[in-house]
């Protein structure tokens, strides 16, 4: 019973920790959109968690905790590009 929930999550965890890495690198504008949507899944997998705690759902949590604490500091040290008005 306790696997039921990572078998239903596991895919998905993995495949934001993917998505997230392709639209963190390939579209710089909607980061703070994309890294929203990773703290969603990130709250759905801790109610899992919390619902049937078990060891395998912990460690593919630790895995998407890391990979979006990385982009979430990466995104904050990364400036702002502040639009340059250039004379004609």
């Amino acid at each position: 019973m306790e696997l039921e929930l990572f078998t239903a999550l596991v895919l998905p965890l993995l495949f934001s920790i993917a998505a997230g890495i392709y639209g963190f690198r390939r579209f710089p504008e909607r980061r703070p959109t994309l890294l929203l949507n990773l703290i969603c899944f990130q709250f759905v997998g801790a109610f899992a968690l919390r619902a049937e705690p078990s060891i395998q759902l912990l460690s593919v949590m630790a895995l998407h905790v890391l990979c979006v604490g990385i982009l979430l500091a990466k995104h904050v040290q990364t400036p702002e590009l502040v639009p340059v008005h250039v004379k004609r």
